[in-house]
């Protein structure tokens, strides 16, 4: 291979690589130390989750969350200090869409997950 086949070659490898970054870059992802299932704990101010499967709980994965009535796909992620500000697009099972903005998610020292609106 001579060197401006080689050189060609990189320039187009590199070309490739980075019309694929974009893509990456705008689908932001939940940590996986949120993935899984969770039940609402009764009885608090904030929205505090623990682990487990019921029927009024969420599913978490990487891309967003379930729930009984639709899914919610998460369209920005600010890590912070202490926990995550998020944002959702949510579709019922109807499929009518609404936004979610300004939740802030983190698990306390219990391993429960704990969201509150952003301030």
């Amino acid at each position: 291979m001579t060197t401006h086949t080689q050189l060609a070659a990189a320039i187009a490898a590199l070309a490739l690589t980075m019309m694929t970054l974009p893509a990456c870059a705008e689908d932001p992802m939940l940590p996986k130390f949120f993935h899984g299932d969770w039940c609402p704990i009764a009885g608090k101010d904030n929205q505090l989750y623990r682990r487990g499967k019921c029927s009024e709980g969420i599913r978490i994965d990487a891309s967003g969350y379930s729930t009984r009535t639709g899914r919610c796909r998460l369209t920005k992620l600010d890590e912070g200090p202490e926990d995550f500000e998020l944002e959702f697009v949510c579709k019922d099972k109807r499929d009518r869409e609404s936004q979610i903005s300004g939740v802030r998610m983190r698990t306390n020292e219990k391993g429960q997950l704990v969201t509150v609106p952003a301030q």
